[in-house]
């Protein structure tokens, strides 16, 4: 899992974007890392819209991306690889 480097080529006709991307054993345990790192926390207190989440679990793992975004329409659906 990483972070999505040409994220803002994906996503079409957007003003703002952010993104997060942990793991963890539990949710708890992954949303806990994501509020006590101060760029995680200003990403997700950030003035959003939309948000899209996306969570694995493997081996006992858990993997979690959000992706922020600030206009209505962002002109597409993003699809992790």
């Amino acid at each position: 899992m990483w972070h999505i480097g040409n994220l803002a080529d994906v996503i079409t006709r957007w003003r703002r974007l952010g993104q997060t991307v942990g793991g963890g054993g539990r949710c708890r345990a992954v949303f806990r890392a994501f509020w006590r790192s101060g760029i995680h926390r200003k990403i997700m207190m950030g003035r959003w819209r939309f948000v899209g989440v996306g969570v694995k679990r493997r081996n006992g793992h858990l993997y979690v991306l959000q992706i922020f975004e600030s206009r209505r329409n962002p002109g597409n659906i993003y699809s992790y690889p």
